[in-house]
């Protein structure tokens, strides 16, 4: 900075001089560093006069200082593009910016030690995680990193959490591995079983009672120690009798598969008569129908789909495939109808697919009933009324075999037909269950 020198014209006393240099010396230090603004001059003054100099100031020189330091400090300030604001507010900016790095770094470094140490339970993590580190390290300001702190924060939680899971997981099959080996063990050495029984009681009471993986590995330890007494004290291995019992167990193995190989034999000799029977039914198939050799071919498969999903037997099936086609029906509407047939028999119990089918047949040939409408036309309403009356559907049935046509004749619906032979049967088994007395 330039100097400037003030030229005042002054009246001093006769104590003044010395007064005046040692408050020029205290002036002196600010007066290098400080910027004139609006008031400096009246501040001055104000100083001045406070310091009892018995001066009086001439102003006339102190505002010409005053303008070439206004016009200087303007000069500075546009060279650098700066004011002293802008100044502090990039200082403060400054302090900020460090400490936010100073806090990015940190937190990464804690994660990332934190993976090294839980990467090999945590790896169905591993995306998540390096998203989670990424958003870290890339947040541009304090907001972000607080965010993203948050986040990886929740990830580590839910990854502690699983890895707690696991290692309870693990610890409960170790804990049934040691117990099944020690059970081993006991049904393997009978012969310690007087002497050291408690012992390996006691052992199984350990392993059993540890809650934790140091528990369970002391309790591992003390029976690898009673392992060793064991065999030191000459008490492995089985006893006289459970050796004897070992051999009588071998030859009953020797009879069970001499069992097994007539039992084998037998199952073909059904299966070969099994064979015979659905070829027979299948014959008998191909002389009331006229289909195609492939078309048959993929009858017999759906058949044997169809018996395994109801219950029945494939030769069941193409039996009352036929029946149904012998009755005119085509070779679609047969297989349908004998699907229906196998589900009233699978839903009512102690009827056989025989005596379905006869139900069937007479309830749709009296009311006119279509191949398509059977379940929803006759099958559910016997059924429901089957299950929330007293009657089954067996004796619904066998309403419906006797008097379908007759009541059908006479204008009477399924429905009135159903209910009037429930009705008529509750009737008959209460009278049947009532005593007249006479006085």
């Amino acid at each position: 900075m330039a100097d400037y020198k003030i030229q005042l014209g002054v009246q001093l006393d006769s104590k003044a001089q010395e007064n005046i240099n040692n408050q020029l010396k205290k002036i002196e230090a600010k007066i290098e560093t400080a910027t004139l603004g609006k008031n400096a001059i009246s501040s001055i003054q104000n100083q001045l006069k406070s310091a009892n100099l018995g001066i009086t100031i001439d102003t006339t020189s102190i505002k010409k200082a005053q303008n070439e330091v206004n016009k200087l400090v303007d000069s500075v300030r546009k060279a650098s593009g700066l004011s002293l604001g802008n100044q502090l507010k990039n200082n403060s900016s400054s302090k900020s910016d460090a400490n936010f790095l100073a806090d990015q770094q940190r937190i990464l470094a804690q994660n990332e030690k934190y993976w090294k140490q839980n990467t090999a339970a945590a790896k169905e993590y591993e995306q998540q995680w390096t998203q989670a580190f990424s958003n870290v390290e890339n947040a541009q300001s304090k907001a972000q990193l607080t965010t993203a702190t948050k986040q990886i924060n929740a990830l580590k939680a839910e990854i502690d959490n699983a890895g707690s899971k696991m290692n309870q997981t693990n610890f409960l099959a170790d804990q049934q591995k040691e117990l099944a080996n020690i059970k081993t063990y006991i049904n393997a050495n009978t012969k310690a079983a007087n002497q050291y029984g408690e012992a390996l009681k006691q052992a199984q009471t350990n392993v059993r009672g540890a809650t934790n993986t140091q528990e369970l590995t002391t309790a591992r330890k003390q029976f690898q120690a009673l392992k060793a007494e064991i065999s030191a004290a000459g008490m492995s291995g089985l006893s006289f009798g459970d050796k004897l019992k070992s051999e009588i167990s071998n030859l009953t193995s020797f009879f069970s598969a001499t069992s097994i190989i007539l039992s084998s034999v037998s199952h073909l000799k059904n299966g070969f008569s099994e064979l015979v029977a659905l070829d027979d039914a299948m014959v008998e198939l191909k002389k009331v129908t006229d289909e195609t050799n492939e078309s048959y071919k993929n009858f017999y498969y759906q058949a044997n789909d169809m018996a395994k999903q109801l219950g029945a037997t494939t030769e069941e099936i193409i039996n009352q495939t036929s029946s149904w086609a012998q009755l005119g029906y085509s070779m679609k509407d047969a297989i349908n109808l004998a699907k229906e047939s196998s589900i009233l028999s699978t839903i009512s119990p102690e009827m056989d697919i025989e005596d379905a089918q006869k139900t069937l047949v007479s309830t749709m040939k009296a009311y006119k009933i279509d191949a398509d409408n059977v379940r929803d036309g006759i099958s559910s309403k016997i059924n429901e009324i089957g299950n929330n009356f007293a009657i089954d559907n067996n004796g619904i049935a066998e309403i419906l075999k006797r008097s379908s046509a007759a009541m059908a004749a006479a204008n009477n619906t399924l429905e009135q037909n159903i209910a009037l032979g429930v009705a008529g049967k509750l009737v008959a088994r209460i009278c049947s269950n009532t005593y007249i007395v006479y006085i």
